[in-house]
């Protein structure tokens, strides 16, 4: 099977050279690479030139008349891609030297795969090892003592309660999958579609073992989330917001669920999803004493076990409450 890589750069060239090195070193070389480039002023561009002259696979390269946006950009690379399957990129992280050839390996010993995703080695801005995986700094944890892949069918319950467990730093799909996900909403990071999309048809598989070096920095747009309980602590202080703009993708999802009812495989996903939305909007929606809002949270606490993180979100919507949530100044 061929496979393509399609990255999405802007203004990447403090890390890029390292990540298109480790293309050029992978033991089972790519089809192709596609660069789509969102408006770069730096040297990111003659940096990937310099790169095609470098290599024996074709790279193209597009630039972008305008700023398209990370999902509207890689959802354009994606859609040039020739190969039989597709690996995501970014462009400040580091691929270990087998990548391609374990998820080669995976698309041909797991049939039913349409799309798989790995763990990670996070780094620093050195590329020094910061001593974490990236499944266990996002909080999702499969299967931690297998090394192999496989194609997991339950992942969807996993989905309803955490919302997002794929990178697409790490992501690899069958270029027959595109039909099924695109177009991809404006609301939605274009990793977390795919994800969901696959896993809704069963087709999601899981690698418990790192592939990448996934690099954690300042500039990054989307990260893993702090290690300090401060810093966890502050996140909960704005989930009224973050629980509806979830409530607002998976409404998208919805609609696509809808317009795809005929399918039995995906519409039996409908009750689910509306049960979840109503169990973020509720929670979006708490405000009032500790005592009111813990009777509503002991009242949800089946909803919780299926739709959220169980006793934990439990604890921090009952007794930690948001400005906006309870009508005064966050800090009040």
């Amino acid at each position: 099977m061929r496979i393509s890589i399609a990255m999405c750069t802007y203004n990447g060239a403090q890390f890029l050279q390292k990540q298109l090195d480790t293309f050029a070193s992978q033991t089972y070389p790519p089809y192709e690479l596609i660069v789509c480039d969102d408006g770069s002023t730096d040297a990111t561009l003659a940096l990937i030139e310099s790169f095609v002259r470098k290599v024996a696979f074709p790279v193209r390269i597009f630039k972008n008349e305008r700023n398209l946006g990370s999902t509207r950009n890689f959802e354009k690379a994606i859609g040039i891609c020739d190969g039989d399957l597709i690996a995501l990129s970014d462009q400040d992280d580091e691929w270990y030297p087998d990548k391609l050839a374990r998820m080669h390996r995976l698309f041909e010993e797991l049939p039913e795969a349409l799309a798989a995703f790995s763990n990670a080695d996070i780094i620093d801005d050195e590329s020094a090892f910061a001593g974490r995986k990236l499944w266990r700094s996002i909080g999702v944890d499969f299967s931690p003592g297998e090394r192999v892949p496989y194609v997991y069918t339950g992942i969807v319950s996993s989905l309803l309660k955490l919302d997002y467990i794929a990178t697409g730093a790490t992501m690899v799909f069958r270029s027959k999958l595109r039909d099924q996900f695109i177009p991809i909403p404006g609301s939605w990071p274009h990793d977390a579609w795919i994800a969901w999309i696959s896993a809704l048809r069963d087709g999601l598989a899981a690698f418990p073992a790192a592939t990448i070096r996934y690099r954690v920095h300042t500039r990054q747009q989307i990260g893993v989330a702090p290690p300090s309980l401060v810093d966890k602590l502050a996140i909960a202080q704005k989930d009224a917001v973050i629980f509806r703009l979830i409530a607002s993708r998976l409404k998208d999802l919805q609609l696509y669920l809808q317009q795809h009812k005929d399918d039995k495989q995906l519409a039996k996903f409908i009750p689910d999803l509306k049960a979840k939305i109503q169990h973020l909007e509720g929670r979006a929606s708490l405000s009032g004493s500790v005592f009111h809002r813990a009777l509503w949270v002991l009242r949800s606490w089946r909803e919780y076990q299926r739709y959220a993180r169980g006793p934990k979100a439990m604890v921090i919507d009952a007794f930690i409450v948001s400005g906006e949530r309870s009508g005064g100044k966050a800090g009040q």
